[in-house]
């Protein structure tokens, strides 16, 4: 299924859904990202101050609706889903319980390195890039 989604161009999210009536406790849904939820007229409720989006610089609204599409998601129901995995659920079946990774992760030796005269970020990645 998912192939003829990719196929179609669609950009979606396989998520963990409920099985109702039907059953089961494995039950999996498709649901399309709509980039239609960055319509700011929409979904944006502006401050007394501000009398429409044109008052509003182009570039903080790139910046708005970019926030907008981490978090408004459509279809027939609402889902949640991480950037950071693939774990997608619609609200009836998210959870927040934390579970553990089984990867394996190894940890290098740590090493302490001087770093005299070095006093931001950014200096500190410049000055280990040149050892």
């Amino acid at each position: 299924m998912s192939v003829s989604f990719t196929r179609s161009g669609l950009d979606f999210k396989a998520i963990i859904g409920d099985g109702g009536a039907m059953g089961g406790k494995d039950s999996q849904e498709f649901m399309a990202i709509t980039p239609a939820r960055t319509d700011l007229d929409r979904w944006v409720v502006l401050d007394k101050s501000v009398a429409s989006f044109d008052e509003i610089p182009v570039d903080v609204q790139k910046e708005i609706k970019a926030e907008l599409l981490k978090w408004m998601v459509s279809g027939e129901d609402t889902i949640a889903y991480s950037s950071e995995s693939s774990y997608a659920a619609n609200l009836e079946m998210a959870t927040n319980a934390y579970k553990p990774s089984n990867r394996v992760v190894t940890e290098d030796e740590v090493t302490r390195v001087e770093t005299p005269g070095v006093k931001s970020i950014d200096e500190v990645v410049c000055f280990l890039e040149c050892l």
